[in-house]
Order: C-alpha cells, then structure tokens, then sequence
C-alpha cells in the first residue's frame, strides 16, 4: 500500500501540499481530482520519487519512496501513464511494450515477476494485448492506432513489468466518451486483478465513477468525497 503521511511541498512560496495525509490500498483504484494548478501532477511525482517533500513522507510497504533507489522505484515499483501516449510511432506496438523491459534491463532495474530468472517476451506482451483488448495489433505500427488504441498500449507497456505502483496522469484527456470509459474502466480493473495501487489524476467524472474512490485537493490537503 502507498501512504501519504503529513506530506508537505511548496513551489518556492507557494504552497501546493500542507499536512496531507491518504492512504491507497493495493487492490483499489482512487481518482484524484481538483481544479488546474491544483497540485494533481505534482502530488504523482511525489508518489513516484521525482520530487521529494518538504516535510512528511510518502511510504510504499512502509519504506520511505525517498529511500528507495530510483532505478528500482521507477522500473518493477513504479510505472507513469501520460496523456500524450509516449509511444515511438514508427516501432511496432509489441516493440514499443518492449522498450521498457529493455530499458529496465539497461539501467538495471528489472526484477523479473514470478520465479527467479523469468522473463518477459515477445509473447507475454502479446497477453498483455489481449488484456487491454488490442488483440492482433503487434505487428502495427503504434502510429497507425488511434488515440484510445495508443493509450490502451501505453498501459499495456506501464503493466510488462509488473509494478506494483501505476500512476496515471490525466489519461483521457485526449480521449472520446467512449475510449474515456474503456481506459478508465480498464484501469480500475487492473487495479483489482493485480493487487496493485492505481491512481488517477483527472478532470472526468467518467473516470472517477470508474474508480473506488475519489481524492480531491482541497486547501492543500486531500479530502476523500
């Protein structure tokens, strides 16, 4: 589970975070919204390590996320799911799912799921197609996909390694009504089969009706509603 305890954060004199406490258990899906400028990015960046608070700590199992090395968070601990895709349009979609296990192997930050000396291949991100219902589309290129299509890849490439940690920002936003309702229904039900934490930052109702609960900012705090 990840916990917020009394995580404070400023811009200089501006105050984004004051005291905020949460809780995120793995298994649950937790929406986390409020208005533009509110600190939704920023509070994902605190939780995956690239910003360290002022005061207070963000714990994964009880181990500061400060304390841990961020080639391990950011590789099997912790995986980010932008707006923007962040695929390479010219790799095939299993090549671009790939890229994270290669670069995890680079930077050696892969810890293999499973028994020892696993790997993910070339099939296993096949499955991970199937999971995010883009069944026969390894071999297209990612650039070819629409917009739901690339995003649904994209969480197909966060999910290869495992993570127990998946923090999405703003993943609809691009999105239709209909592929907003897909990711954001796909998100949650991962969330449940993999025992793992997910958070959401969002605008969308959609999204949050999908999700267990919501989490909003509020005076520099995090109110649940």
């Amino acid at each position: 589970m990840l916990v917020l305890d009394g995580v404070r954060f400023s811009y200089g004199a501006r105050v984004i975070l004051d005291g905020a406490d949460a809780v995120f258990p793995s298994g649950s899906a937790t929406a986390l919204m409020g208005p533009s400028g509110s600190g939704k990015t920023t509070l994902l960046r605190l939780m995956d390590g690239s910003l360290k608070p002022d005061a207070g700590s963000v714990l994964l199992d009880g181990e500061p996320v400060a304390e841990i090395g961020r080639g391990e968070l950011l590789g099997s601990l912790c995986m980010r799911v932008f707006q923007d895709y962040r695929l390479v349009p010219y790799l095939s979609v299993r090549d671009n799912i790939m890229l994270a296990v290669e670069a995890s192997q680079r930077h050696g930050r892969y810890r293999s799921p499973g028994s020892e000396g696993a790997t993910v291949d070339a099939a296993g991100a096949d499955e991970l197609l199937d999971r995010v219902h883009l069944h026969g589309y390894a071999d297209r290129e990612a650039g070819e996909l629409s917009g739901g299509e690339q995003q649904r890849v994209a969480i197909a490439r966060a999910l290869v390694l495992r993570p127990r940690v998946i923090l999405a920002d703003e993943p609809t936003g691009a999105l239709d009504e209909g592929n907003t309702m897909v990711v954001a229904d796909l998100l949650a039900d991962i969330a449940r089969e993999r025992d793992a934490v997910v958070v959401v930052a969002t605008h969308d109702p959609v999204v949050a009706r999908a999700c267990d609960r919501v989490l909003r900012i509020r005076e520099h705090g995090l109110v649940e509603s």
